[in-house]
């Protein structure tokens, strides 16, 4: 999806929005490298991840951290909505699997409380 600005304000930006992912332990990691794979294909600014990236917060570690590599080296910001599957507990997978801690990985009720800024 393409946004257009206004006249006089910043340029365009390409956000790539997606939901329901559902990375597991058996099906691994493959929906989420497609989603980030055409975001960078089109060039986006930005992802959204909205809801149930993730099937559960019962998952192993190895899914995560490949997870988490993914979202590192997608070269571009990521906010993720945590989900019904997800959700933002203390010992989500968000927490678990260290992706709280990738830079580019914004995580509403985790790593910010209501909103993310993007000062650009």
């Amino acid at each position: 999806m393409v946004v257009s600005a206004a006249a006089n304000s910043s340029p365009e930006a390409v956000l790539v929005h997606s939901s329901d992912v559902h990375v597991d332990d058996r099906g691994g990691i493959g929906g989420l490298k497609a989603v980030l794979a055409t975001a960078g294909a089109l060039g986006a600014d930005l992802v959204l991840l909205v809801g149930d990236t993730f099937e559960s917060n019962q998952l192993s570690a190895a899914v995560l951290d490949s997870a988490a590599r993914l979202l590192s080296e997608a070269g571009m910001p990521v906010v993720l909505l945590p989900g019904n599957h997800d959700p933002a507990l203390p010992d989500s997978v968000f927490v678990r699997g260290e992706i709280a801690r990738v830079p580019n990985a914004h995580i509403l009720g985790v790593t910010h409380d209501e909103a993310v800024l993007f000062p650009a």
